[in-house]
């Protein structure tokens, strides 16, 4: 089973300038035979299957700028799917979807970038099958 890679683009100066994430933020997920929607805006319902393993990455649009995801929060992560930094060099943060887990979760995601801290909540639609 292939992972799901996540890619969170952030608008850093939009963001910083008008207080608001949500309005500046696009994620963009890739994975094979999986039919995730809402692509490229803040509530992608990512889709995947139980025992998955699902990869996020944060990137500023500007090459000027400077993006770090700090933690997960929400139901994703109390129930379905608990996120860790695999690497902080490269800011990819893994987790493995829980086996017995089924449904829509939702949660946040913190992140900073030139000191100001915003988050955002997506969802993870996991299915069994």
């Amino acid at each position: 089973m292939s992972a799901v890679d996540v890619l969170i683009v952030i608008d850093t100066d939009g963001a910083a300038s008008s207080g608001n994430l949500k309005d500046n933020v696009s994620l963009v997920e890739t994975a094979e035979g999986t039919a995730s929607w809402n692509r490229r805006c803040c509530d992608l319902i990512t889709c995947c299957k139980a025992g998955q393993t699902i990869k996020w990455k944060a990137v500023p649009k500007s090459p000027e700028s400077a993006v770090e995801i700090l933690e997960f929060k929400g139901q994703m992560v109390q129930g379905a799917c608990r996120p860790i930094q695999k690497n902080a060099l490269s800011g990819i943060w893994e987790g493995q979807v829980s086996s017995s887990s089924k449904g829509r979760y939702q949660y946040t995601v913190e992140l900073v970038f030139d000191g100001i801290r915003m988050t955002f909540d997506p969802f993870l639609l996991v299915n069994r099958d």
